[in-house]
């Protein structure tokens, strides 16, 4: 799945964005199995190419203990590092996300995932009311 947001102005410039991701179980899955997802965040200044696009890709191995039946939701939290060398999230940065669940064999894994929402969030530099 494919989600677009921006980093408004009101973004403190020194927290790092949480991208969590909700979804639930189609089927009923063993005990302890994961759910092995990932996020690609490709950002950048519209306008910019000169400099190109930077990228962080962060993978989470979420293990569902006890929540394994059929329609349990889950939650997982993805962090998108503001500050991580050559690739510093700016103001005004475009947020290109790329969310999958992988496929992966060698651990005991989910065979699916609905997501159901998607939210970004960062910590702004004043209380104030999305516009």
């Amino acid at each position: 799945m494919y989600f677009t947001t921006d980093i408004h102005d009101d973004w403190d410039a020194a927290t790092d964005v949480t991208i969590d991701v909700y979804g639930y179980l189609p089927a009923a899955e063993t005990a302890n199995d994961h759910i092995h997802m990932s996020v690609r965040m490709d950002y950048g200044t519209p306008g910019d190419l000169a400099n190109g696009l930077k990228t962080q890709t962060v993978v989470n191995n979420y293990d569902v203990v006890a929540g394994n039946t059929q329609y349990t939701m889950h939650k997982l939290s993805f962090t998108l590092n503001w500050d991580l060398a050559d690739n510093v999230l700016e103001v005004g940065d475009l947020l290109h996300l790329k969310v999958w669940l992988n496929d992966v064999t060698t651990a005991p894994v989910v065979a699916e995932f609905n997501i159901t929402h998607v939210n970004v969030s960062y910590k702004t530099a004043k209380p104030c009311i999305e516009a």
